[in-house]
């Protein structure tokens, strides 16, 4: 993908970080602008949609005692807020990507058209979810945490076009961790995929 491929990515992740708030989530990307627009990189800033109606369980939706309902519930976006921080981002020269958690969610991020999709680590297994998301023919960065190679390998029946994988690396360069590192990256540019980017990074 020639919008990223020609110079190192770093990825700024919105999350949940704009608390709920359009004019404090505007804030953090002007702000982060500032301070990275005279670097010679391509820069990211990396958004995530839940469909919250079915990704939180009818049970479990008013339970302000679970942090992550409460996180969730508390931050959410509409459609229309979602777009106007992406718009930003766009006038100020970022990179856009999303991380979709749910097939619905998937859908909306091809509408909204944004230059990357991310497969967050607890979802690089997802098959249905990895299904969907070959379908928008985005280009694709997947998160592995500590997926195991050998689980890649039920690929989603539609290929990705473009995709990288971020291994989880550590080590010294003459370790035995190192050398297994290596063998891992060498079995990764064996597949029948283009892959423009896999080392090792921390996991997001």
């Amino acid at each position: 993908m020639e919008i990223i491929d020609k110079k190192p990515l770093f990825i700024f992740e919105m999350a949940n970080n704009h608390m709920g708030n359009v004019e404090h989530g505007l804030k953090i990307i002007r702000e982060v602008h500032k301070v990275s627009k005279n670097f010679d990189f391509n820069f990211a800033f990396k958004f995530q949609y839940r469909n919250l109606d079915t990704f939180i369980h009818p049970d479990y939706k008013d339970r302000m005692d679970l942090k992550y309902v409460k996180r969730f519930s508390e931050t959410k976006l509409t459609e229309e807020e979602f777009l106007v921080l992406k718009k930003e981002a766009e006038k100020l020269g970022f990179v856009t990507m999303c991380t979709p958690f749910d097939e619905v969610s998937v859908d909306l991020v091809a509408k909204h058209n944004y230059d990357v999709l991310k497969v967050a680590s607890c979802s690089s297994t997802d098959w249905p979810l990895l299904e969907k998301i070959a379908s928008t023919d985005k280009p694709v960065i997947i998160s592995t945490g500590g997926t195991k190679l050998e689980e890649f390998y039920g690929a989603p029946k539609q290929e990705i076009r473009d995709y990288a994988l971020r291994w989880r690396i550590s080590g010294s360069a003459g370790s035995s961790s190192a050398q297994s590192d290596r063998s891992v990256q060498a079995e990764i540019s064996k597949s029948n995929r283009r892959i423009f980017h896999a080392r090792g990074a921390r996991q997001y």
